[in-house]
């Protein structure tokens, strides 16, 4: 499947983006169009994915790196998503990064790198995802 993606990480919708998002149609009406917003929130256990660019696109991206950022606020598979449209959601994006050969220090703390808790991360990662009424997909972020 061949995909346009009109934005990575914006901050703001305007205009322009939303007029890109209606050429791509017109150029290539086979690909599905996305945006991966920089908007989502993490609050009260409930990620949050709300920008208005998700009218326009065919279905959401998300880049999530909870845990690697923030620490979780409750057990990983309780968690909630709340998406402004009823779309399907795409995660573009999720992990941690380690250093290699490094098994010093606490598990549960990012600032070691430790690969243990890199390893942490992609599990916990992973479960967040059952609760999600739209199913996610899921895209390992290292391309």
């Amino acid at each position: 499947m061949r995909v346009w993606s009109g934005t990575k990480k914006h901050s703001g919708i305007t205009e322009a983006l939303i007029e890109l998002t209606e050429n791509c149609s017109k150029i290539d009406s086979t690909r599905l169009i996305t945006s991966v917003a920089n908007s989502q929130q993490y609050t009260d256990h409930t990620f949050k994915v709300q920008d208005p660019i998700y009218k326009h696109v065919d279905f959401v991206s998300v880049n999530e790196y909870i845990c690697w950022y923030e620490p979780w606020q409750g057990a990983p598979e309780k968690a909630k998503w709340e998406l402004n449209v009823d779309k399907p959601l795409f995660i573009s994006e999720f992990g941690a990064e380690a250093l290699y050969g490094s098994n010093y220090g606490p598990v549960d703390e990012a600032a070691y790198w430790t690969e243990e808790y890199q390893e942490k991360v992609y599990e916990d990662q992973v479960k967040c995802s059952g609760p999600c009424q739209t199913w996610p997909v899921y895209a390992p972020g290292y391309w």
